[in-house]
């Protein structure tokens, strides 16, 4: 009997820094996905629009920052000590449980994440080159000032006895709309890999799902 084809996926958690409760999800992704691509594949995880500006970054040990940036080839000509996205494979990164990459998205709103490699393991050829396999609570919008907007929003928006209620409350009915169902505690599964198959079927240029 013919053994099996089988290919390596790299088992990474993504964490959403200052979160608190955590906002993580736990991600399978071929490690031949350039940085670029895991853009894509991080943006439809989180439910993130790419409307902002993303880079990427290794850390000196013991430092937060201090060790290389990846940018999209656009943001080149803007800095000379940063390296094209698009040429560095996520797997040339990652290759120990514990190895860990920043993930920055929104300069401004700032979205750090940390990608984590807790593990590899072999899959049968064909398996989807991303798919998510755990998470929890929503990703939350753009645009609303960051993780310690997005908390306070939370606190407030979803208090009635709260006196800046009504201000947050329209905040949230402006970004869900009118009537819509807001529940930061709620995550989707099967939605997120909607979305990871739109990417990876649109070749990681697209990845929103009605």
């Amino acid at each position: 009997m013919a053994r099996k084809q089988t290919s390596t996926r790299l088992v990474v958690r993504v964490d959403l820094r200052g979160a608190a409760p955590p906002i993580w999800r736990r991600l399978e992704i071929d490690p031949g996905l350039t940085l670029d691509q895991v853009n894509a594949v991080v943006q439809a995880a989180f439910e993130w629009t790419n409307s902002h500006l993303h880079e990427f970054s290794t850390t000196e040990t013991g430092r937060r920052w201090g060790g290389q940036r990846f940018v999209p080839p656009f943001l080149m000509d803007d800095d000379d000590d940063a390296t094209d996205e698009s040429t560095v494979q996520l797997g040339t990164l990652l290759a120990n449980p514990g190895d860990l990459v920043e993930y920055m998205y929104d300069f401004g709103d700032s979205w750090d994440h940390t990608i984590k490699l807790e593990k590899t393991r072999d899959v049968e050829s064909g398996a989807p080159l991303a798919a998510c396999t755990g998470g929890r609570r929503a990703g939350p919008p753009d645009a609303c000032g960051g993780i310690w907007g997005y908390l306070l929003m939370i606190e407030v928006g979803l208090d009635p006895e709260h006196p800046e209620y009504d201000e947050y409350a329209e905040q949230i009915k402006s970004i869900y709309g009118e009537g819509a169902v807001f529940d930061p505690a709620a995550f989707d599964l099967k939605r997120a890999n909607q979305r990871l198959g739109a990417a990876v079927a649109s070749g990681f240029q697209a990845w929103w799902v009605d």
